[in-house]
C-alpha cells in the first residue's frame, strides 16, 4: 500500500513541477539570445506548404476523416448543407484543407523554433519520455476554423497564420505546451495516464 501512495504522489509532484515551470517560463523574457541549437535542431518541424498540404489530411491515429459529418465539413467549407455523397464531400473537404496551409516566413520559423526549444525544456524537467517525437508544425490560413484558433492532428500541431501578425511570440508558448500535450496525450498513454491521475 505504501508503495502505491508513494507513486501516486511522485505522479502529482511531476505534474505539479510541470505546472509551476510551465508558469515560470510563460512569464519569464529572456534578454540573452537564443542558443543556435535551437535553429538546427530536429525537436520539431517547420513543414513547408507542400509536405503540410500532405500532412494536414493525413488521417492518422485519431479516425478524424471517417468521423467528421457533412454538415462539419459544410460549415468549414461555408458551402450549402444539402450534400449527401459523403465520400464526394470528404475529397471536396480534403482539397479545400490541403490549400489551407501557409508557407513559414523565416522569423516565424526562427520564433517559433525557439519557442519550442524553451518548451522541450520544460518537458525535459519532468522527464525525458514526455517529449512526442516527430512532432510537426504548420501554418494554416484562418478561413477553416476562424482566427486565433490551434488544433493538432496526428504528429501535427496547426498554428493559425493570424497569431504572427501580432509578433507577441512570447504569449506562444503556454499554448504551445498545451497542444504539446495533446500529443503527449494521443501517443503516450502510460504519461498521459499518470499526468491525469
Amino acid at each position: 500500500m505504501g508503495d502505491l501512495t508513494m507513486k501516486k504522489s511522485l505522479r502529482q509532484l511531476y505534474f505539479v513541477v510541470f505546472m509551476i515551470h510551465l508558469l515560470l517560463y510563460a512569464s519569464c523574457k529572456t534578454t540573452k539570445p537564443e542558443p543556435e541549437m535551437a535553429m538546427k535542431s530536429t525537436i520539431v518541424h517547420c513543414l513547408d506548404s507542400i509536405k503540410a498540404s500532405k500532412a494536414i489530411v493525413d488521417d492518422d491515429i485519431d479516425g478524424f476523416f471517417d468521423k467528421i459529418s457533412i454538415i462539419d465539413m459544410a460549415i468549414q467549407m461555408k458551402v450549402s448543407r444539402n450534400e449527401t455523397d459523403r465520400p464526394r464531400m470528404l475529397m471536396q473537404y480534403k482539397s479545400y484543407l490541403r490549400s489551407s496551409v501557409s508557407n513559414w516566413k523565416m522569423e516565424e520559423k526562427v520564433e517559433i523554433e525557439k519557442i519550442f526549444a524553451k518548451a522541450k525544456a520544460i518537458c525535459d524537467l519532468v522527464g525525458p519520455a514526455v517529449w512526442p517525437t516527430d512532432m510537426n508544425i504548420i501554418k494554416i490560413k484562418t478561413n477553416h476554423y476562424g482566427s486565433d484558433v490551434y488544433y493538432t492532428r496526428g504528429h501535427n500541431i496547426l498554428i493559425p497564420e493570424n497569431v504572427f501578425e501580432e509578433k507577441e511570440y512570447d504569449k506562444q508558448l503556454p499554448i504551445m505546451l498545451h497542444e504539446i500535450f495533446h500529443l503527449i496525450s494521443r501517443y503516450n498513454p502510460k504519461v498521459r495516464d499518470e499526468l491525469y491521475s
